[in-house]
């Protein structure tokens, strides 16, 4: 028995798996050349929707943090901000500021 589960172990099993909040760095970092290429492509607008979506998310993050009584943590900022990133840049630059509250 012992031959068979020595049989199925790999090397990156005994390596320690990324955390969720190192994943969603990593993301957030990937996502920069799109947003040169974006600010490029169709210019300021770019800038003030990823501005407003996450200082948004930024504050609906505390706000939940304070009503539930609870400490922010790294994951809680990332996924915002990632989220915030994310719906941005799927938006038009031209679309109305008041779409990314909504």
């Amino acid at each position: 028995m012992s031959v068979i589960k020595t049989l199925h172990r790999f090397p990156r099993d005994k390596q320690l798996a990324p955390s969720s909040s190192a994943i969603m760095a990593h993301v957030m970092f990937a996502l920069i050349p799109g947003i040169f290429a974006s600010i490029l492509f169709y210019g300021v607008g770019t800038v003030i929707q990823l501005s407003l979506g996450m200082l948004t998310a930024l504050i609906c993050e505390w706000l939940a943090a304070v009503l539930r009584r609870r400490r922010l943590g790294e994951l809680d900022l990332l996924t915002g901000l990632l989220t915030a990133m994310l719906l941005a840049l799927s938006l038009p630059p031209t679309a109305p500021y008041y779409i990314e509250y909504f």
